[in-house]
């Protein structure tokens, strides 16, 4: 069986305290890293509660389940030399699979923004490009590094080290202040082999994620 894609929409539970540009000129490299360390303080002030939601279809589009239920997500910390974050999650024992089907999103929040976070020791990779339109957002994108090879991790439908283009959008205001309104990414080191629950052995052809702020 092959299955063509995967997605995930994730909706944003995070607080922001907007960061302040010039208006009319694009945010530079230091601003957006700014925005980035924002975004993971805040996440880790207050316990997220996620609603899942998980629409599971064939090739065909059959559906073959559909099923909603609620976790909670706590934010560790980032640790920003050595690149790594830590969480917890749990759903309550009636219903664990909620919180594995949520890991999915819940981990896509954080490593979208880590590309904008480097390592003490590395170097920003994102360009940020212009709108094409006065209004319009900011673009940020950010470009994969080296990628090993792709596999899932054991319980959740997320790689295991995760090998993404992602696009943020920044939206300002008149005041000139920026938030994050918008990501989306994929994964670029596809196809892939890989096992998943409700299809078994499949052949990941791509593996697209976004979400709104």
């Amino acid at each position: 069986m092959r299955k063509p894609e995967l997605s995930i929409l994730v909706v944003l539970a995070c607080f922001q305290v907007p960061v302040h540009a010039q208006t009319g000129a694009a945010p530079d490299v230091q601003r957006v890293m700014a925005l980035a360390k924002m975004y993971f303080r805040d996440c880790a002030e207050l316990p997220m509660d996620v609603a899942v939601t998980t629409v599971v279809t064939d090739a065909r589009g059959k559906l073959k389940r559909r099923s909603q239920a609620a976790a909670r997500l706590l934010f560790r910390g980032y640790n920003q030399e050595g690149g790594r974050f830590s969480l917890s999650a749990s759903s309550g024992w009636t219903n664990p699979r909620a919180m594995r089907e949520s890991m999915s999103g819940d981990l896509a929040v954080f490593f979208v923004a880590m590309g904008l976070v480097p390592r003490k020791e590395g170097e920003p990779h994102f360009e940020i490009q212009q709108p094409a339109r006065p209004g319009e957002p900011f673009l940020v994108n950010v470009k994969a590094g080296e990628c090993s090879a792709f596999k899932l991790l054991d319980r959740f439908v997320f790689p295991q080290k995760p090998c993404i283009s992602t696009q943020f959008r920044l939206a300002g205001d008149p005041a000139g202040d920026l938030v994050f309104q918008h990501f989306s990414f994929e994964v670029v080191n596809l196809p892939a082999a890989a096992r998943i629950a409700d299809f078994g052995d499949v052949q990941v052809l791509g593996y697209h994620c976004e979400g709104d702020f």
